[in-house]
């Protein structure tokens, strides 16, 4: 049986060869608790062990941007809360 999007993978690369040359850069606005939402996801996925290589890397190069931007502006407890994302705990079971 053959699945409708078996080419898929083909044409994911043909879009996105097309899309690194016509649109290399892609900018996007965040308000401040989506910033913090996307931080704590990526440290999520980033504690699977499997979770490594360049996409990784970049997970946590977009996590430590972010971390910058809210050090800049003086947000010392919404940096302490990242920096404490990246501590993994025992889960507390009541």
């Amino acid at each position: 049986m053959t699945h409708p999007d078996d080419n898929l993978m083909e044409r994911f690369i043909a879009e996105m060869t097309e899309a690194e040359r016509d649109d290399p850069s892609v900018e996007m606005s965040f308000n401040p608790s989506s910033l913090f939402y996307l931080v704590a996801n990526l440290q999520l996925a980033l504690r699977h062990p499997q979770n490594d290589g360049a996409a990784a890397e970049f997970a946590r190069l977009v996590c430590s941007r972010i971390e910058e931007h809210f050090q800049a502006r003086g947000y010392a407890a919404m940096c302490e809360m990242i920096r404490r994302g990246w501590t993994v705990e025992p889960e507390r079971v009541q």
